[in-house]
């Protein structure tokens, strides 16, 4: 990153090769600096005024390796520095971007769904929900290994405290980048110049022994070769309780929105313990409606949504996590031109995801005279479902609470080491090995 400054009658103004509201800034000062000299001229013909003539280099948008001027294009950019990441003051990456407009909140630590991308336990990203798979996530303009199956990048193995700023290009990416950065591509660049000894600690709860989540950091860094190059090693752990939906009373119940009348409603599972039949229906009365059973195995309409099954209090609000990570960081200058660097982690994470009991459902043929069933369901079974001599067929749906709640519970080693040299290597080549 090169700086440059430039003078006039407002005072120095620096500016750096970043983007955001420092370009910004460097624009509105230079119009500021040009409209105050414009006056003091207009007083005072006689002032002399001290211009300095040093050109402003081109900005270029950092992120990737591809320099040809036939790419430049307009796209939407979005920049978030350290010190909105700081202010956000959250412990994990994803829970700072999931605020940002061009990403769908997919994952982060309510996402407690197994039949989603998200239910491997993983903190992804989601631009313009297309799905992480489309959104390209790269680690100081290189790309990362995938962190299971497709395209996607686990966030929590990137150390959040070391992150200098996040840019993120949410539309053209893909002439440039590929099939996998249709939905854009989020750049994490880190700091490259950290210097000294670092000790960040964090915990985060609703009240004393309720959804605490605790996050210690450590980095000691130093500048080598009269600051132009740098090493930094880090350290970090985190630790977040797990919380469930059936400790809040706004979440304790699953709500649906009736459109006919504007109100809102109990809701849940048709799958219940008591077990029931969706098919084929039963009139008792009201016109065919599915069947239920009574604890003591007497059949009759199931009711709604009085019959649903509440799975809400069974799940997690807050998914648990705990993640540990370490790694090293560094950059050397080999000569005037070339640098050679290395990128370095290991990080392991460990998270469950829980549901309520597996629900059992399809078609199954019952015997007439199966003795588990009562009388008045034997007789309910004669009477509506009979496809063959002493035999009902029916759909069947129950909920098996017997068994316990679906616990997954997730362990995930992540191992990346990058290293390499990078430069001009003459007039207009560059090298990046």
């Amino acid at each position: 990153m090169t700086e440059r400054r430039a003078s006039g009658a407002c005072g120095p103004v620096q500016s750096r090769r970043t983007l955001g509201s420092q370009r910004l800034f460097l624009v509105a000062a230079i119009y500021a600096c040009a409209a105050l000299d414009g006056g003091a001229l207009a007083d005072d013909n006689d002032s002399e005024i001290a211009i300095d003539d040093t050109a402003i280099e081109e900005i270029v948008v950092t992120g990737t390796r591809i320099k040809r001027r036939d790419f430049v294009t307009a796209s939407p950019l979005a920049t978030i520095d350290s010190e909105l990441i700081e202010f956000s003051g959250q412990a994990t990456l994803e829970e700072t971007l999931n605020s940002m407009p061009q990403v769908l909140p997919r994952s982060g630590r309510a996402s407690n769904y197994t039949d989603s991308s998200a239910g491997f336990g993983a903190a992804e990203v989601d631009l313009r929900g297309i799905g992480p798979g489309r959104s390209l996530v790269l680690l100081n303009g290189r790309r990362m290994a995938p962190s299971g199956i497709g395209n996607s990048v686990d966030l929590n193995n990137i150390p959040l405290f070391l992150v200098d700023s996040v840019e993120i290009i949410s539309g053209g990416a893909s002439a440039v980048y590929g099939s996998d950065a249709i939905g854009g591509v989020v750049n994490i660049i880190t700091k490259q110049d950290f210097s000294g000894i670092g000790i960040e600690a964090g915990m985060m709860m609703a009240e004393p022994g309720d959804a605490e989540t605790y996050d210690l950091n450590l980095a000691l860094g130093h500048n080598i070769a009269d600051g132009r190059g740098n090493v930094t090693l880090y350290l970090n752990s985190l630790e977040r309780k797990a919380l469930y939906a059936g400790d809040r009373d706004h979440t304790a119940t699953i709500w649906t929105d009736n459109w006919y009348e504007g109100t809102l409603e109990p809701f849940g599972s048709v799958y219940t313990p008591s077990g029931g039949v969706g098919y084929p229906p039963v009139d008792f009365g009201n016109g065919p409606e599915a069947t239920t059973f009574d604890p003591d195995g007497t059949p009759r309409a199931f009711v709604a949504p009085d019959d649903f099954y509440n799975f809400a209090p069974e799940v997690y609000l807050q998914v648990p996590l705990t993640r540990t990570a370490v790694g090293l960081l560094g950059h050397y200058p080999l000569s005037d031109r070339i640098e050679a660097y290395v990128e370095a982690n290991y990080s392991r994470n460990e998270t469950e995801l829980n549901l309520a009991g597996v629900p059992a459902v399809g078609w199954a043929q019952v015997n007439l005279d199966n003795p588990v069933l009562t009388p008045a369901a034997r007789q309910h079974f004669a009477d509506n479902y009979v496809c063959a001599p002493n035999l009902a067929c029916i759909y069947f749906g129950r909920r098996l609470v017997e068994l316990g709640q679906r616990l997954q519970r997730l362990e995930r080693d992540r191992y990346r080491l990058v290293t390499g040299a990078r430069g001009e290597v003459g007039d207009g080549w560059d090298i990046d090995a």
